[in-house]
């Protein structure tokens, strides 16, 4: 297996920016991403990650919100019922951790 690409992920004023690092060629643009700091995650090359509030659901008060780079709208969500802050995945693509402001860590198994 050869060498998988290095990532930039970046969120500014709510936009979310995934960049190819040897290129410098913009991969990726959500405007809605909405992110806080180190809340967004490019997992195993295939999908972005944001942990974000969700304004629209008063039971959960978070989600992980997930992008596949050829789709402009989220292809899923996932609920948590705390706001999550940042978040990273494993090396491999296979989980993606997130922890929240109480000390609870979460982990999702990322389906590829």
């Amino acid at each position: 297996m050869g060498e998988k690409e290095a990532m930039l992920v970046v969120c500014a004023n709510d936009v979310g920016l995934v960049y190819d690092i040897n290129t410098c060629e913009k991969i990726m643009c959500i405007h809605d991403c909405v992110a806080p700091p180190c809340g967004l995650a490019f997992v195993d090359g295939f999908l972005l990650a944001a942990s974000r509030t969700d304004k629209d659901q008063p039971i959960f008060g978070s989600a992980i919100y997930f992008w596949a780079p050829s789709k402009i709208k989220e292809v899923q969500k996932s609920y948590v019922a705390e706001a999550i802050g940042p978040i990273a995945c494993s090396k491999d693509g296979v989980y993606l951790v997130g922890g929240a402001s109480s000390g609870h860590t979460y982990i999702w198994e990322v389906g590829i």
